[in-house]
């Protein structure tokens, strides 16, 4: 290959025993460095390792595509550059889920468990639109009553518990019985299944406490910001009036 002389030397791993990433540092530190010193060669892991490293790039570039349209879409949708990021707040934490049902179901890491981690993102956050449009219509009919913004927030995650509860139980069953399945065309599925049930479950519950502190934590941050530029105004007008005096 490109006017050099090349030996290639293939295996089949079993994948109950041992992965490809495990099996690549044993072959690193089992004496390869050695041989290639001493008999001046170069060398190169392809199949799976190669196909992996080119799909993690073209993954990256993907999953940044697509949290970008989610932002766009949601700015668009509730008219706010700001909000977005409260609804987006809960796609980190479905990574907890998915290491945790990994560990559970004795599964590895994946290309595709990945691929799912990104498809996950869109999942999760459908639960966090119904719940930040049902507190942002609380706060509009709390403006009417004088209400504060908290006890519209309050309410907004009452209101949606058990809407919330239900469609992620719903689509976790559903997919729950492909993470058991034995036969050996669905085996490839399973890590896919295990990321979205176990990462759905860990956002669904913590979306009912992350995105309406994150909601709070904003309104705070405003009225702070609000109430500071209303001092600088203040103390402006102030002085304006006492040089007028003078």
């Amino acid at each position: 290959q490109d006017g050099f002389r090349e030996v290639g030397i293939t295996a089949d791993l079993d994948s109950e025993v041992i992965n490809t990433r495990q099996a690549l540092a044993i072959v690193e530190t089992a004496g390869l460095q050695n041989v290639v010193s001493r008999y001046d060669l170069r060398y190169r892991f392809s199949g799976r390792d190669e196909e992996e490293s080119e799909a993690f790039a073209d993954m990256g570039t993907g999953a940044l595509l697509a949290l970008v349209c989610i932002y766009i879409i949601l700015a668009w949708v509730f008219s706010s550059w700001l909000l977005p990021f409260a609804v987006m707040a809960i796609i980190p934490f479905g990574l907890i889920g998915v290491v945790v049902g990994h560990y559970v179901m004795g599964l590895t890491m994946t290309i595709l468990s990945l691929f799912a981690l990104v498809a996950l993102s869109g999942i999760a956050i459908n639960n966090s639109i119904i719940l930040v449009a049902t507190i942002e219509r609380r706060r509009q009919e709390g403006k009417h009553k004088n209400l504060a913004s908290k006890h519209a927030i309050v309410a907004g995650a009452t209101d949606r518990l058990r809407p919330v509860i239900l469609t992620s139980v719903t689509t976790i069953c559903g997919l729950s019985t492909l993470m058991f399945e034995r036969s050996l065309q669905a085996q490839f599925l399973i890590p896919m299944a295990t990321t979205i049930v176990f990462g759905l479950a860990v956002t669904t519950l913590l979306v009912l406490f992350v995105v309406p502190s994150v909601l709070a934590i904003g309104e705070d941050i405003r009225n702070g910001l609000g109430s500071l530029w209303g001092r600088v105004h203040w103390r402006q007008q102030r002085q304006q009036v006492a040089s007028v005096a003078k």
